[in-house]
């Protein structure tokens, strides 16, 4: 997988520190804490020096990583940061948007102003959105026909005690209201509304009842192939979409 495209991947980022600090038994100790099932078997030239044995297993232990869903992944990189955190992880964490709190990763927030994203690049589009996610203070309204259960991945990032989240969605929308039920219930205090209508073929988020984001995709599939996300800068133009999304959510069928 090129690396530009996993740029905001705290995994590779958590390997890349392990990987500098030249010590074999701490890389292979770490991955097999999450559960990686790789290949750690040697050549006698893999196993001349720890610089050689890393080299091998760097991209066994990243190929391991990329089968799994974004959902694996993010819980094999907390458990990797269990084991491995400190300062200068910490630091490296940071310097991608990402923060530990309470040894846990959050995403920062994030002035995202427009963003492309390019075909296989999905894990950069969630961070993203994620980040624009926890923009939302009290109300966030997602526009999506095409939305899932993956918008849930997204909000669990995050402290959504006393957030109200609307999603207008159309083909999932059973399958997100019975997610919805579920998220409510473990996290108290967020209130999680479910209309169905296919007034809208764009993707947009709105944050707060007033900053708009348009997405170029799906969520769900944002970045597995190439697309766009920008903030709808004109006036006029939020104002018409605002507008637009309040008369077709006050004629979406509550779910």
């Amino acid at each position: 997988m090129d690396m530009k495209r996993t740029a905001l991947d705290p995994f590779r980022a958590l390997i890349g520190v392990l990987e500098k600090r030249g010590k074999c038994d701490v890389l292979r100790a770490a991955a097999n804490s999450a559960g990686l099932v790789f290949d750690a078997s040697m050549s006698e030239k893999d196993a001349y020096s720890h610089t050689t044995r890393i080299r091998a297993l760097v991209p066994r232990i990243f190929k391991a990583y990329d089968l799994l869903d974004e959902q694996d992944q993010l819980s094999v990189t907390r458990t990797v940061l269990v084991s491995t955190h400190d300062a200068e992880i910490t630091a490296t964490l940071e310097k991608l948007g990402w923060s530990v709190q309470d040894g846990e990763l959050v995403v920062k927030a994030a002035d995202v102003r427009e963003v492309f994203f390019p075909k296989g690049s999905p894990w950069d589009a969630h961070v993203v959105l994620q980040e624009l996610f926890a923009e939302a203070t009290h109300e966030l309204t997602i526009v999506d026909a095409y939305a899932d259960t993956t918008i849930f991945q997204m909000l669990s990032a995050r402290s959504v005690a006393g957030l109200t989240v609307r999603i207008l969605c159309a083909k999932y929308a059973p399958a997100v209201a019975a997610e919805a039920a579920r998220f409510e219930a473990q996290h108290p205090g967020v209130a999680i509304k479910i209309r169905q209508s296919r007034d809208f073929h764009d993707r947009f988020i709105v944050i707060d009842g007033s900053a708009c984001v348009h997405v170029g995709s799906s969520l769900k599939d944002a970045g597995r192939t190439a697309c766009m996300i920008s903030r709808v800068e004109d006036a006029l133009t939020r104002t018409a979409l605002l507008k637009a999304l309040a008369d077709a959510w006050a004629g979406a069928t509550v779910v």
